[in-house]
């Protein structure tokens, strides 16, 4: 039961960057959100 509610939480995650890449588009703001990423970290 656990491994199916991570698998269904990933798949929520999935969609989100899928509906957020179409947001997106741009490779550009891509690159900067990666950047940002690693300065959280």
């Amino acid at each position: 039961a656990g491994v199916n509610k991570g698998i269904k939480i990933n798949n929520v995650v999935n969609k989100a960057i899928r509906i957020n890449n179409i947001v997106k588009k741009d490779a550009k703001v891509d690159e900067c959100m990666r950047v940002n990423e690693d300065v959280d970290k």
